[in-house]
């Protein structure tokens, strides 16, 4: 906690409920000093002298008697200008209400003299406010400095006063706000329906015998806690002012008429602005919360509750350690994307510089390179908790980052083996039918395993089944290396497809039961994102590996140099076991009945995905191959267009949660398969040539874009004790379709060319989007 020991000690006894005073008498006499500036500059040197008064220290007291003294006189020159304007403005027929200052007593605080208050608000209508303006003009008054929201620029009366040093000297100029609104959303990017209505609801109050307009008491609440947000949001709490209004909290901690008034006055949203301060005054100073406003705080975001409960202190401490943890909260209040934008360029990049008629050019020139010395030293930091915010608000636990690890190290070695196998088997000197042959048969090796793979979940359970799949995997990668005769090759090949189907099965039901329905889209989206851009760096090291082994020590031919690139991309896949055996995931009932599920819903996706899959397997398996072969490129520069794909895909898969709430997930589906039909029916018009490396990214971008929208449909729609099941028969699907398609294709390829496969699988895109969009709806 950054909060010195003397600060800490001040704000302990300043705690409602709190009786015992032993911190701030145990403060020595060379901690005093510290603590009185920090009361001074927190305006709370007045309450500590009025609450613990006899605990201080003599010599203590004496000085806060002093200051006290002083800010009584100081408040009888405030009330005397005060009144002067009241009389003009009130002669001229300029009606205002007063803001702040004395009207807060009794409510805020029992006596106004425990008030350091230095200036006069007051609020007018917008359109008299340069009326009452010029009435202040006329009485001496001559603005000080400029302003950027809710109310015109400051007024004083100059009369020669230089500042000293003294928070209560009685000489200094009082200043005279006068606010047109009440709160700029424009300028906040947070709106605050109701605030408008205040006016209305203005009473009037007795102060030294005079009526004057007021805020009604709930509607003064809500100005408070609003305008200590619009400071909190700003890096700037006031604490003096946070302690009147957990003085108000406490002391109406019971009055249930009180809150009830207030629920009906002000809207859900005002209301949610309030309670965000109010739970932040009753941290800072411990005063009770009403059952009112503790509902309220249920009822918040979990953005923002998160906020309260992970950086609710943040505010005080950034006034002894600067730190810009209020933006976070800012995000989460902001209304609009756009709105986020700007507090985000605001904060981290402030453009902000002094009046020179305040301070002068040299000493504008001053505060503004200490300013751009403060946020450059800030910056780091707060894009380091940036980004730790970002996560905690997707609400996912270790268990799914150590899944996410696993899932890395098996991601990598598959992509790596992906890669150069084709071009492993083309050095071996077979050609595009056999490699459709091994490709179909490691896609029948899916198939048949992806119905006993749901059986062996429930047996093993998914993290034992997981394990299998990834030795497995290996060992399978590892024959297949090994194998050079066509036999064992379909063999080695129908084993791997096999053991990946039981990654597969288990893939999704692990993403679901390490994630909520909320948040399962975003963690589909980042577990194939984190994968693809794995597989982008698969793509690089796939493509420069060989060249790796080519040189000293090595010294391998080509051939040799992919067979060793291949064997250690299995060892790179064998790494996900150790992670993986980490994971805690629930263990599945062996018993249970009701595993497939058999509702229209899957019948009709499942038909529609037959479709998808076979169109997209027709020319996956192959895309090597057609830059090796048409494309007449090398392996680097193939492992290069395959990295390049797959970074546009992660860019594409974390777009899509963001589709599918703009238009729903069957909508963002069905789009981002036309759009998959039409890139591969652009890249089959196009010759396997530099066009074509910038169709290809496009292509893989909007097909593995939609396929978080595809998982979380299935999971979502399915009962949970289906999910293994619908799982297995999602791979049945997919695998039956991919095997027949890379048969299919493998044919067509040698008989007729690329372009009339790739033409014939972009038609068939397109059918499925058709099939997705006429045959599911989305969710009500």
């Amino acid at each position: 906690m950054p909060i010195p020991a003397s600060a800490r000690a001040i704000l302990d006894a300043l705690r409602f409920g709190q009786t015992d005073k032993s911190a701030i008498r145990s403060l020595h006499e060379r901690d005093w000093e510290s603590a009185l500036r920090f009361c001074d500059q927190s305006q709370l040197t007045l309450l500590v002298g009025a609450i613990c008064g006899e605990h201080l220290p003599a010599a203590v007291r004496r000085r806060i008697e002093d200051d006290a003294c002083k800010n009584a006189q100081k408040f009888a020159r405030l009330k005397s200008e005060f009144f002067t304007i009241a009389d003009a403005l009130e002669h001229r027929g300029i009606e205002f209400v007063t803001l702040k200052g004395f009207t807060h007593s009794p409510d805020f605080t029992t006596d106004p003299l425990l008030r350091s208050q230095g200036d006069i608000d007051l609020w007018f209508e917008r359109d008299v406010v340069y009326r009452a303006n010029a009435v202040l003009l006329s009485l001496g008054y001559a603005a000080y400095c400029e302003t950027e929201d809710r109310h015109l620029p400051p007024l004083i009366r100059r009369n020669g006063w230089v500042w000293n040093g003294d928070y209560h000297d009685p000489g200094a100029p009082i200043g005279v706000d006068l606010h047109y609104q009440l709160w700029d959303a424009a300028l906040e990017k947070v709106k605050a329906p109701g605030i408008e209505d205040f006016w209305d609801r203005r009473t009037r109050r007795l102060f030294d015998e005079r009526p004057l307009w007021v805020l009604h008491p709930a509607d003064a609440l809500a100005f408070s806690a609003v305008h200590q947000l619009m400071h909190v949001l700003r890096g700037d709490a006031r604490l003096q002012r946070a302690w009147e209004i957990a003085s108000f909290l406490e002391n109406r901690k019971d009055d249930a008429g009180f809150w009830n008034e207030w629920r009906e006055m002000h809207p859900e949203r005002l209301r949610l602005l309030e309670t965000v301060v109010f739970r932040m005054c009753a941290e800072w100073f411990g005063c009770e919360l009403s059952s009112c406003v503790r509902e309220e705080l249920e009822r918040a975001p979990s953005g923002i509750r998160l906020w309260l409960d992970r950086h609710g202190g943040a505010p005080v401490e950034n006034l002894f350690e600067p730190n810009k943890n209020e933006l976070w909260l800012h995000l989460a209040l902001a209304d609009s994307a756009s709105g986020r934008l700007a507090v985000l360029r605001r904060r981290l990049v402030p453009l902000k510089r002094l009046h020179e008629n305040q301070t002068g050019r040299l000493q504008g020139l001053r505060w503004s390179l200490r300013r751009a010395a403060h946020h450059a030293r800030v910056l780091p930091a707060t894009l380091i908790e940036g980004a730790r915010w970002w996560w905690l608000q997707r609400e996912l636990g270790r268990p799914f980052l150590k899944f996410l690890l696993a899932s890395a190290f098996f991601d990598l070695g598959a992509f790596v083996f992906f890669v150069l196998y084709n071009l492993y088997l083309l050095d071996l000197g077979y050609h595009e039918k056999f490699l459709g042959l091994v490709s179909g048969s490691m896609t029948a090796g899916t198939l048949a395993a992806a119905l006993p793979a749901a059986f062996l979940a429930r047996r093993l359970g998914i993290r034992g089944t997981l394990l299998v799949a990834i030795l497995g995997g290996a060992g399978a990668s590892l024959l297949r290396v090994a194998a050079t005769a066509e036999s064992a090759l379909l063999v080695a090949a129908f084993l791997h497809g096999g053991f990946f189907s039981l990654w597969a099965v288990c893939l999704s039901p692990a993403i679901a039961s390490l994630s909520t329905e909320k948040n399962r889209s975003f963690a589909f989206s980042l577990v194939f994102a984190a994968g693809i851009g794995i597989g982008a760096v698969g793509g690089l090291v796939g493509g420069y590996l060989p060249r790796l082994f080519s040189l000293h020590p090595f010294l391998l031919g080509a051939t040799p140099a992919k067979r060793a690139s291949l064997i250690l991309s299995c060892l790179i896949l064998a790494l996900a076991a150790p992670a993986a055996a980490k994971i805690h995931l629930p263990r599945m009932p062996r018993d249970r009945r009701k595993t497939y599920p058999r509702s229209p819903f899957v019948l009709a996706f499942l038909s529609a995905l037959f479709v998808w899959t076979f169109a997209t397997g027709a020319f996956n398996p192959f895309f090597n191959a057609y830059f090796a072969g048409p494309g007449h490129l090398p392996v680097e520069r193939i492992g290069l267009i395959y990295a390049a794909a797959q970074l546009t895909q992660v860019g594409a898969v974390l777009l899509a949660p963001l589709c599918f709430r703009r238009i729903g997930e069957v909508n963002g589906v069905a789009s981002m398969q036309f759009m998959t039909a039409a890139a591969l029916a652009a890249l089959a018009m196009t010759p396997a040539g530099w066009p074509a490396l910038v169709l290809y990214p496009l292509y893989m971008a909007f097909q593995y874009m939609s396929l978080p929208g595809l998982s979380s449909m299935l999971m979502t729609r399915v009962g949970e004790r289906e999910r293994e099941g619908a799982s297995a028969m999602n791979f049945v699907i997919t695998s039956l379709a991919g095997m027949l398609a890379a048969f299919a294709s493998g044919a067509v390829i040698s008989r007729y060319g690329y372009p009339v496969m790739m033409g014939a699988a972009a038609a068939l895109a397109a059918l499925a989007a058709l099939l997705f969009r006429g045959l599911i709806h989305d969710k009500a």
